[in-house]
C-alpha cells in the first residue's frame, strides 16, 4: 500500500497548526492513509456555521465507510471518565476535569454538515450530503485510557500497543461501510 505522500491532492493542510504535538499527530494519520480513492484528507480546517458559530476542525477524513470529523488530542497520563466528563491526570499528578471531547466534536460534524445542506440547497443541483461521524484521536505516546465502555466510544488511539484498550485509528480509517 503506498500512503499519501507529500504534495499529494489527495491532503490537504488548509491552515498550518502552531503545535509540534498537533503536527505529529496529523503527520501519524496522513502515513496511514492510502494514497488513492477514496481517501482524501483536509487538515486544521475553519468554517463558519450557519449558527453564526466559529468552527475548527483538526482532520476531516474521507474514507470508505464515509467522512470522519477527527479531532486531535495530545492528552499525557491517564484518561478515565465515561461519556459526559473525563479526568485527566498528568505525568506529574496534576488532575484535571474536561467534558468527553466527543460531545463537541459531535456538535462540530453536525454544523458542518448543516452547512453544507445550506449550501447544497444554494446551488440548484441536488447532490447527497454524507453523513459526517465525530472521532477522537489520542495521540500522545504512552497515554493510559482508563475510560469505560460508554465514555470509549468513538475514541481511538495509537495501536494496540501504545494505547491498550482503545482501537488503533487505523481500524476507523480502514473500516469498511456498514
Amino acid at each position: 500500500m503506498i500512503t499519501i505522500r507529500d504534495g499529494s491532492p489527495r491532503w490537504k493542510e488548509i491552515n498550518a497548526s502552531a503545535w509540534e504535538h498537533e503536527r505529529a499527530g496529523l503527520r501519524y494519520v496522513k502515513a496511514l492513509l492510502p494514497d488513492a480513492d477514496p481517501y482524501f484528507a483536509w487538515a486544521n480546517v475553519e468554517f463558519l456555521a450557519t449558527d453564526s458559530s466559529v468552527n475548527e476542525v483538526d482532520l476531516l477524513v474521507l474514507t470508505p465507510s464515509g467522512l470522519h470529523l477527527l479531532e486531535l488530542k495530545h492528552w499525557q497520563g491517564e484518561i478515565a471518565g465515561d461519556g459526559s466528563r473525563w479526568q485527566v491526570r498528568s505525568p506529574n499528578g496534576h488532575t484535571r476535569s474536561e467534558d468527553n471531547p466527543l460531545i463537541l466534536a459531535n456538535r462540530k460534524a453536525k454544523r458542518l454538515a448543516s452547512l453544507l445542506q445550506h449550501y447544497n440547497g444554494q446551488s440548484g443541483r441536488r447532490i447527497k450530503i454524507p453523513f459526517i461521524r465525530a472521532a477522537i484521536f489520542l495521540h500522545a505516546p504512552g497515554m493510559r485510557a482508563c475510560l469505560d465502555e460508554v465514555g470509549r466510544q468513538g475514541i481511538y488511539g495509537l495501536d494496540a500497543a501504545g494505547h491498550p484498550g482503545l482501537p488503533s485509528i487505523l481500524t476507523l480509517i480502514t473500516q469498511q461501510p456498514t
